[in-house]
């Protein structure tokens, strides 16, 4: 995930109130991907994710030391899910049925409309396009489907992919948007057309 929210001070009209009917759990397909829930079944590949040096670069503490913290996080993560919390999904190649990565949306806010994006793709599959994909695929979803206002993502500062990843796809630098405190991450936002 790209970081954690303290403050939502964008102005929205908040006339549509967001959808949460994820039941069933929505699984979106790009042209080359697949974006399913997340599993029990995932614990390897997610421990991958959470302790890779090279994935959490830019991630600051969100690394996991054993696989008991990450099926812990797991747990977690789908009881979120059950609740609907958040969104988060995994990202498979559709023809190698392999893990690419995940993407989610979470910090689901009722008050403002929106939600928060994060991502992460696996080394394997980095520089092929495939997260631009999923990720348009996914803010689609938030504005089409569940009716959100805004969506936006907190990103290190440093992280020239991720920043660029994001304007391509119209997210805009918000320099009023703060992290928690100390935090390098900074805010980007896309609002619903």
């Amino acid at each position: 995930m790209t970081g954690m929210i303290m403050s939502r001070e964008v102005t929205i009209d908040n006339s549509a109130a967001m959808i949460k009917d994820f039941i069933p759990y929505p699984e979106i397909e790009t042209i080359r991907l697949r974006l399913r829930k997340i599993s029990v079944s995932d614990l390897e590949d997610m421990f991958f994710m959470r302790s890779d040096s090279e994935v959490n670069l830019y991630l600051g503490d969100y690394r996991h030391a054993s696989k008991q913290v990450t099926s812990e996080w797991l747990d977690k993560i789908i009881a979120g899910i059950e609740n609907e919390d958040w969104l988060f999904w995994v990202m498979e190649s559709k023809v190698e049925r392999r893990f690419v990565g995940s993407v989610c949306l979470w910090n689901l806010s009722t008050e403002t409309n929106s939600a928060e994006l994060g991502y992460a793709v696996h080394p394997d599959f980095q520089k092929q396009g495939l997260m631009d994909e999923a990720l348009k695929a996914v803010v689609n979803f938030g504005f089409e489907r569940m009716k959100l206002s805004f969506i936006d993502a907190f990103t290190h500062r440093e992280n020239q992919p991720s920043i660029r990843l994001l304007e391509r796809n119209a997210f805009v630098f918000d320099p009023n948007r703060k992290a928690e405190e100390g935090s390098p991450n900074i805010c980007y936002v896309k609002k619903s057309k």
